[in-house]
């Protein structure tokens, strides 16, 4: 399950995903942000996956999901970019593969990193103002 916001100030899509995530929904999330009325590829998307509780992903299925979604991705310019923030070692891992598959294809720029102020700087804010986003 996962929840999509925009927050106002500043400016940022973030995509919560809780208890058992799948590439599927992972996939539909992506598609969802770009579908978003304000989408813009300048608004930087924050992906939290700390309240997963079960990951089920694979190298073929991330690699088939991306591909799906190559016309949402081609939306993306220079200086796009997501941050997840995994919530343990095996997020970390996947989220990883999801970036070397996206960064060979599109301009968009995934950076995975496992702690909040890690998050943070990657999006230009403080630890106190990412926590209060999610």
């Amino acid at each position: 399950m996962y929840c999509l916001t925009l927050s106002s100030d500043p400016r940022i899509f973030i995509l919560q995903f809780r208890d058992r995530m799948t590439v599927s929904e992972a996939r539909q999330g992506f598609v969802d942000i770009v579908a978003h009325p304000e989408f813009d590829p300048a608004i930087p998307i924050f992906a939290v996956l700390r309240g997963v509780t079960e990951l089920v992903a694979d190298f073929p299925g991330i690699f088939g999901a991306v591909q799906a979604v190559r016309k949402q991705i081609k939306r993306f310019g220079p200086g796009s970019k997501c941050v997840i923030l995994a919530g343990n070692e095996v997020h970390y891992g996947v989220a990883r593969m999801l970036e070397q598959i996206v960064d060979a294809m599109s301009q968009l720029r995934i950076r995975v990193v496992a702690r909040a102020d890690e998050a943070a700087k990657a999006l230009g804010l403080t630890v106190e103002a990412l926590e209060a986003l999610m």
